[in-house]
């Protein structure tokens, strides 16, 4: 269990949230949008479950989704660069500012199909949002949006080779005056002093304060040489991740998974992307890792002098994994990434177990 606790929190975790992920923002191809307050039915697998509300005025857009008990809010910035979500009431809170992230088994580029339909007694024009890159995905899926003249997105829905599995659709449609805080965040979220209240105190970390450097190897490699530095303070991970000496990642996390920041300053053709996110434990029902228990793969390797055991991290993930080999106080010294569009192996060349500073 000394080496489960930290692996939990390495960087490709993030806070398991055992509520469903909300459906797409809506697709907005025209920037001069008239105020609106957009009702909609969605589907997840063709359960009809999903009561959404649109309601956009101006710069932003407000999602509403209540399905069962579970509720979430997300406000969209016009030019799409900044976000907030707010999951289950504010149990979990994440803030996110750039572009979008670096979707390589995507083309994102979106096409108007000039197909027009017919919803509520409203014409709109069909867009085809996104679509997979079927060479690395080995399938086809695609993410269509029915348009209005002035804007407004009618229906959504996601089709490929297994048939729909996801769709929204307008029920009623309102143009009408929205006020600004109807529709954009408001101001306390965007305060972050909620970032240092209630910080949970976890057991005593059994992995000691430490330092390591890793080299990276494989297709995920850039030209040159790409370095990650990772430091262990108590509770506290600082991970950072840098091609040829600019910095490309930078992930600060938490043992409780209540705590993460996450910045990328961009791999070629991706924007810098910036997100903090804040989740809170319910009482008996802790925040858990993305990918539930790590598996023992019963397999040991000999890495700067130290044996470490490997740990399969993302068990039952279809089409990409990740697996570590820790050492017995939990000091990662290798890990493998794969997916359909490449892989990389990270490995240790320097370890020292030494106190870190705050700073």
């Amino acid at each position: 269990m000394h080496i489960l606790r930290t692996i939990f929190f390495l960087p490709a975790m993030f806070f398991a949230l055992a509520d469903p992920a909300p459906a797409e923002p809506p697709f907005a191809p025209i920037a001069d949008q008239p105020d609106y307050v957009v009702t909609m039915v969605a589907s997840d697998y063709g359960r009809k479950t999903i009561a959404r509300k649109v309601t956009h005025h101006r710069g932003w857009t407000r999602v509403d989704e209540v399905r069962d008990s579970y509720s979430f809010t997300e406000y969209v910035s016009a030019n799409g660069l900044g976000n907030v979500r707010v999951h289950g009431g504010g149990s979990t809170i994440s803030l996110s500012r750039g572009g979008e992230r670096n979707y390589s088994d995507t083309d994102r580029e979106a096409r108007n199909t000039g197909q027009r339909r017919t919803h509520l007694g409203e014409n709109c024009t069909v867009w085809d949002v996104w679509r997979t890159r079927k060479e690395r995905t080995g399938y086809n899926l695609s993410h269509l949006s029915c348009i209005t003249d002035d804007g407004i997105e009618l229906w959504q829905t996601s089709v490929g080779d297994v048939g729909p599995n996801g769709s929204a659709e307008a029920s009623y449609i309102e143009r009408k005056p929205v006020t600004p805080d109807e529709a954009r965040p408001p101001r306390t979220l965007l305060i972050l002093d909620w970032w240092d209240q209630n910080v949970p105190t976890p057991a005593a970390p059994a992995t000691p304060d430490h330092e390591t450097i890793m080299e990276l190897s494989g297709t995920f490699a850039e030209a040159g040489k790409s370095i990650r530095i990772t430091r262990r303070l108590g509770p506290w991970q600082f991970l950072e991740e840098t091609a040829n000496g600019t910095l490309r990642n930078l992930h600060i996390t938490h043992d409780s998974h209540q705590m993460r920041f996450d910045y990328s300053s961009g791999e070629p053709r991706a924007p810098k992307r910036l997100d903090i996110t804040r989740a809170v434990s319910a009482p008996g029902n802790p925040a858990t890792p993305a990918f539930g228990q790590p598996r023992d793969m019963n397999r040991s390797e000999v890495i700067l002098g130290e044996t470490c055991g490997w740990f399969d991290m993302t068990p039952g993930m279809a089409d990409a994994g990740r697996s570590a080999c820790l050492t017995r106080d939990g000091i990662v010294l290798k890990e493998e990434r794969y997916s359909r569009s490449g892989s990389g192996t990270w490995t240790a060349v320097r370890l020292a177990r030494r106190p870190v500073s705050l700073d």
